[in-house]
């Protein structure tokens, strides 16, 4: 299953939600890759992170990468979690945003 998301104002968005144990689908949180393509005509500043639902810092995947203008990045490596646990997000404080993501799932 491929989810795909046009992020076109700054902030955080959900990439992959938290879902309760029981209504857990096969497969959520086996995360295949992440891509992330800046469609701006700006630089992209991006965090990729997961979002505890016990402890409220963070765990980055990536922090604060720039991302040059109509490039794409990439994480295609270790980018499993417990959906159980964890919300996995993405987050820019860009003034005016173009990008889009797509997660990948197993």
């Amino acid at each position: 299953m491929t989810t795909y998301k046009n992020i076109t104002k700054p902030g955080s968005s959900y990439l992959v939600p938290h879902t309760s144990k029981a209504r857990r689908e096969e497969g959520d949180g086996e995360v295949e890759s992440i891509h992330i393509s800046n469609n701006s005509v700006n630089d992209a500043t991006v965090s990729v992170y997961l979002e505890d639902t016990v402890n409220v810092s963070p765990l980055y995947f990536v922090k604060n990468i720039v991302i040059p203008t109509k490039v794409a990045f990439i994480l295609d490596n270790n980018v499993s979690f417990s959906i159980t646990r964890y919300t996995l997000k993405v987050s820019t404080e860009d003034v005016n945003p173009d990008l889009t993501v797509i997660v990948k799932k197993k």
